[in-house]
């Protein structure tokens, strides 16, 4: 399928409205700026293109019951057209804890053409009953988010690590903005469990990062691995291609270390 957008992009521009070696395959590819020209080209017409596909793998139920779990200040990262904005509760208001609910979204992609469909929903949202109390749209990388340390109480990302130069670094970077003990969430696609289809992945992987600026056969648990992330929960789907992670940061000296061995 399609996957959700985050092409690298340098910097960052916002808008508010009302610890193993990877393969080369697997780590930093410099594919982020086709990757950008191919969401910013399908932006207009990319939720009609992937809608009934995740109808039928069941995917939309997949996203209403991992991202019911956010909670408080959420930031989504790879946001593409904002596919996910109605998963999100609303906390009520006057809310104080974040187990009440989503008290402000943070949206971020490097695509121009996909935050100007998310900009759009979020519009919608805020008319709409149940309407979120804030939220703010960011142009930026996921791997150098212009955002504070622990700033956010969940951190989510839906079908993005495929997209991504450097997706272990963005998984550190995800958990150095995500407050200690807060939630990372994660639905992703990758190689599954069968042979055969992962043989059919791998030969089709480079016409579909040429169409849809995606590698749908990355090691997600070699990945999440890599990045430190200590694993709460975690669901494989579709012959093991779909991956569902509930995690937590791992401890700021952690994180120094694998950016240390990272070179970083």
């Amino acid at each position: 399928m399609p996957p959700r957008s985050n092409a690298a992009a340098s910097g960052g521009t916002s808008s508010t409205l009302p610890a193993i070696d990877l393969p080369d395959d697997m780590g930093v590819c410099a594919c982020g700026e086709a990757s950008r020209r191919a969401f910013d080209n399908s932006a207009p017409e990319y939720d009609s293109l992937v809608g009934q596909e995740e109808l039928f793998m069941g995917l939309r139920l997949l996203r209403w019951w991992l991202l019911g779990k956010s909670e408080g200040r959420v930031l989504e990262v790879a946001c593409g057209t904002a596919r996910n904005i109605d998963y999100f509760r609303a906390a009520p208001d006057g809310a104080t804890e974040p187990s009440q609910g989503v008290t402000s979204l943070t949206l971020v992609d490097a695509s121009q053409g996909m935050l100007d469909e998310a900009r759009r929903k979020a519009r919608e949202r805020s008319t709409s009953r149940g309407a979120l109390a804030e939220v703010r749209v960011v142009k930026a990388s996921a791997e150098a988010l212009p955002l504070d340390d622990g700033e956010f109480d969940t951190v989510a990302d839906t079908f993005g690590l495929c997209s991504m130069d450097d997706p272990v670094g963005a998984l550190l970077e995800m958990q150095r903005v995500c407050k200690p003990g807060g939630k990372i969430l994660l639905l992703e696609h990758g190689i599954g469990t069968w042979e055969f289809i992962n043989g059919l992945l791998e030969r089709s992987a480079p016409k579909h990062f040429a169409k849809w600026g995606c590698w749908y056969n990355r090691d997600v648990d070699a990945i999440v691995k890599a990045s430190g992330l200590r694993v709460v929960s975690r669901s494989r789907w579709h012959f093991g291609t779909t991956y569902v992670y509930e995690c937590e940061p791992a401890s700021k000296a952690e994180l120094d270390a694998i950016r240390s061995r990272r070179g970083g």
